[in-house]
């Protein structure tokens, strides 16, 4: 007999997976822009300097 797996805690899986990668997003979102920062201003002083 296969049994299946509860679809409550299959839903709730998602939503903590959902939830992880929205998190994971709003962290990596300043941090790359803070480098595209860093990067362009870099590139900025280099052309400057030659």
């Amino acid at each position: 007999m296969t049994q299946r797996p509860n679809v409550g805690s299959t839903t709730q899986l998602r939503m903590a997976f959902m939830v992880g990668m929205d998190i994971l997003l709003l962290g990596l979102a300043p941090l790359s822009l803070m480098a595209a920062a860093l990067a362009y201003s870099g590139l900025m002083i280099i052309a400057m300097r030659r």
